[in-house]
């Protein structure tokens, strides 16, 4: 299989990659997660993990959370960058 066929896709095909996520995940029970090179750049990396498969506790916040939306500044800048890569936001709950 090549990179355009799985990675470099748009929505259309994406139930063709959530089976071979499923095919991976059912094979290979020793896996805690997948990563992948994102579409959008080829230096990022996307990730799924498996919470099943995971060491409970294993995870946990670095900092505090922070809310984004009420820093103008970023917040501007992160609908910039949502709008640069094709990322619609959608207002939700405060």
């Amino acid at each position: 299989m090549r990179r355009s066929q799985l990675i470099d896709t748009e929505k259309a095909p994406y139930p063709v990659t959530r089976q071979w996520a499923g095919a991976i995940h059912a094979r290979h029970p020793e896996a805690q997660g997948l990563c992948w090179t994102s579409r959008q750049g080829d230096r990022a990396k996307a990730l799924v993990l498996f919470k099943h498969r995971l060491e409970a506790g294993c995870l946990g916040a670095a900092s505090p959370s922070y809310a984004v939306t009420g820093d103008a500044g970023c917040y501007a800048n992160l609908l910039a960058l949502a709008g640069h890569i094709g990322v619609n936001i959608v207002p939700g709950k405060g």
